[in-house]
């Protein structure tokens, strides 16, 4: 400073910056349409520029089906036909003075599942008897099912509209059988 006559004075000061805690930086999958019955695995994770900060993720709200793997930072599960629809995940990010929540979307398609037997196979059968079981599934979606013999002893019949399948065994027939039959919607079962 200076007023023209007078030698100037100099002033010095030490300004101390101080750290101030930046928020953490959470970053999530993104949203996601899955199919009922296949695999999800989602990748999470956090950040902050403060080093040192103790960080940690936990998850708020998710659908029963998905799990949180702390250690890896991983969401993951598989979802059934119940889980249809669209489910929001909210995870909370924290350097222990700060909480952040985010939140992202899986919706889960419906695809189409296969019949479901509904009879009880008859497992025995003696020589020169009748024997019969009438194979009966039903669909899910409510789809017609249509039956097929993939393998049946030469002594029976199988009847592909009803599912009936029937014989007499002879003497000669003692044994073991394989048998093998299909229910189909029609799609890929």
């Amino acid at each position: 400073v200076s007023d023209g006559l007078a030698q100037s004075s100099a002033f010095q000061a030490l300004v101390t910056v101080n750290p101030v805690n930046d928020s953490p930086v959470l970053t999530l999958p993104a949203n996601r349409l899955v199919n009922e019955r296949e695999a999800y695995l989602g990748q999470l994770s956090i950040t902050d520029i403060d080093a040192g900060d103790n960080l940690s993720i936990v998850p708020v709200t998710k659908p029963s089906w998905l799990n949180y793997n702390q250690t890896n930072k991983t969401l993951y599960g598989t979802p059934s036909q119940s889980d249809v629809g669209s489910h929001q995940v909210t995870m909370r990010g924290s350097d222990t003075k700060v909480l952040i929540d985010s939140t992202f979307t899986i919706t889960v398609i419906n695809t189409d599942n296969p019949p479901v037997i509904t009879s009880v196979p008859v497992t025995t059968a003696d020589d020169y008897e009748l024997y019969t079981y009438t194979f009966t599934a039903t669909d899910p979606e409510s789809s017609p099912v249509t039956y097929s013999a993939l393998m049946v002893p030469s002594w029976t019949q199988f009847n592909s509209s009803t599912g009936l399948l029937s014989g007499t065994p002879s003497y000669f027939a003692v044994g073991d059988f394989q048998v093998k039959l299909r229910a189909s919607d029609g799609s890929e079962y």
